[in-house]
């Protein structure tokens, strides 16, 4: 949902000032934000899926599918944990040129929730494709002794593994939302920054140079990119899904959610060129769509059936492309999609028994194959 003017303000003003109390009073080292480095020429590419595990966890999730036929996984109404269905999605995302594979993760009521698919990755002993995790962090409640536990998690049974995603020679964590982990450490009294810095410490003693957070917005504005994510610690930004344009109170209707793929794409290529502005790099996002009918609608019902066509969606991902390779931007060389397999919000890269492999194959004639 969008942003408020004053809530953006209002956050960055606290933050400050929490940051501020905290480097003075921490014995841990403070976060520095980063100078703006700008690379002359991008690393190799390497383009990303989010996968969302629901369809493992109950058989009621794919019944509010179902009445969506164009949306029936070529691979039938599957159980994401069977070992036999992650080969073969690891296959097609290998074969059309996606590189990576970030799981949706969460920790609910003191523990990993709905991680079935995630082990079953783990089980294949040559998956041909690295994996990160997405935490879904839009539940508050996660104080500084959960907060502990979850990195510590983290480290011992993702981050080390050798095919984990990194970017800057770090294990990539993205953050579904910076602002609730803003405001988990709010709850708590602290900055964010003090929640990076405990989760570096743990990495590091445990061996590992660090961890690049990846900060999720809203939105890529200026406010956010060049002041929020590099004063609370975040090694780069991104955002899951973009409902609107870059934040612009001068413009009437800026926080409108958008109607239809065309809009959609437009609000996605107006954030790409707001996050040139970054001082840390960008992780590009892209996205075949949205239509949030079987999961109940959105709150603007004309912001849904706007899914990306084959030839849609092969024009976004050129312009993406172009975005990652601009001379003079703060490359991270990373981009990701929205979704491989989030049916019930209608983005779904994998293929389909109506669509097949449409949208893969528009990968692939981007990016090339991996």
């Amino acid at each position: 949902m969008p942003v408020s003017v004053k809530l953006h303000r209002l956050r960055t003003l606290m933050a400050g000032i929490l940051a501020a109390m905290l480097v003075g009073s921490s014995t841990l080292p403070a976060v520095s934000t980063p100078a703006r480095t700008r690379a002359t020429a991008p690393t190799p590419l390497r383009v990303g899926v989010y996968y969302f595990p629901g369809w493992d966890e109950s058989e009621k999730n794919w019944d509010s599918i179902r009445p969506f036929p164009e949306r029936e996984p070529l691979l039938g109404w599957y159980k994401g944990s069977d070992p036999t269905v992650m080969r073969k999605q690891l296959g097609w995302m290998k074969e059309y040129g996606l590189s990576y594979v970030a799981f949706d993760w969460y920790w609910q009521n003191g523990g990993v929730h709905a991680d079935g698919t995630l082990k079953s990755y783990l089980a294949v002993p040559k998956p041909g494709v690295d994996f990160a995790i997405l935490w879904c962090n839009d539940q508050l409640g996660v104080g500084m002794e959960e907060w502990r536990k979850i990195v510590t998690f983290w480290v011992k049974n993702y981050l080390k593994q050798p095919t984990y995603l990194q970017l800057k020679g770090e294990p990539v964590v993205f953050v579904l939302t910076e602002q609730g982990f803003a405001a988990n450490a709010a709850k708590a009294k602290l900055a964010p920054a003090e929640y990076i810095r405990v989760a570096q410490t743990i990495a590091r003693q445990a061996g590992l140079k660090g961890i690049n957070f990846v900060a999720g917005f809203d939105d890529l504005s200026y406010t956010l990119v060049t002041e929020n994510a590099p004063m609370e610690g975040f090694g780069a930004v991104s955002g899951y899904n973009f409902h609107r344009p870059p934040w612009r109170p001068q413009r009437p209707g800026w926080d409108k959610l958008t109607h239809g793929y065309p809009a959609m794409d437009q609000a996605y290529r107006e954030n790409w060129q707001e996050g040139l502005r970054s001082v840390l790099p960008v992780v590009t996002p892209m996205t075949t769509g949205w239509d949030k009918r079987a999961w109940g609608g959105s709150a603007d019902p004309l912001h849904d059936r706007s899914v990306a066509t084959p030839a849609q969606f092969r024009a976004h991902l050129e312009a993406a492309k172009k975005v990652m390779v601009k001379p003079g931007r703060a490359h991270s060389g990373l981009g990701v999609v929205c979704c491989w397999n989030e049916y019930g919000e209608g983005s779904y890269l994998e293929p389909t028994k109506q669509r097949k492999f449409a949208l893969l194959e528009q990968v692939r004639a981007v990016f090339g194959k991996q």
